[in-house]
């Protein structure tokens, strides 16, 4: 019931976190400026959650890019304006509590791909309920700041 929310906003824990680095370059600084992404991306997926649960609309403006959608678990693709029209404008979602884990995070250039694990539960519509999704999320780096631009979530047996 809560695939509508993006992969994003679920997740106010992390365990079991591993890091992937796709560089193809070698370097100390390389690998330090990878590795500050890598942590980067990981906090930016936690503070995330963070604010789907406080409604903290004006971190995820700042975190999903104006371009941004969402390819959600039964195939529906929803814009940013969609989803945060339905959080924040219309306020038909509303997300309790969020876990995501498992997060893996590779590294190419200025573009990561970061996939996890998440479980949400809250009230879309007038129902009550819970997801458990497997995600991908897609970011960009940007005047020096990661910026989600595609995500898309795939609901996990129960």
């Amino acid at each position: 019931i809560l695939s509508m929310l993006p992969s994003t906003s679920s997740g106010a824990l992390s365990r079991n976190t591993s890091l992937e680095r796709h560089s193809g370059i070698s370097g100390s600084s390389l690998f330090h400026q990878s590795s500050a992404d890598e942590k980067q991306l990981l906090m930016i997926q936690q503070q995330l959650a963070r604010a789907w649960v406080e409604r903290d609309r004006a971190f995820i403006e700042r975190v999903l890019a104006p371009e941004w959608s969402v390819t959600q678990a039964d195939g529906t693709i929803r814009s940013r304006a969609a989803v945060l029209d339905d959080a924040f404008v219309v306020r038909t979602v509303t997300v309790e509590s969020m876990i995501v884990d498992d997060v893996t995070v590779t590294l190419l250039g200025d573009t990561a791909i970061v996939r996890g694990r998440t479980q949400a539960t809250g009230v879309v519509g007038d129902q009550r309920g819970s997801a458990r999704l497997r995600f991908t999320d897609t970011f960009i780096k940007r005047r020096g700041q990661w910026q989600a631009v595609a995500s898309h979530a795939t609901t996990l047996a129960r």
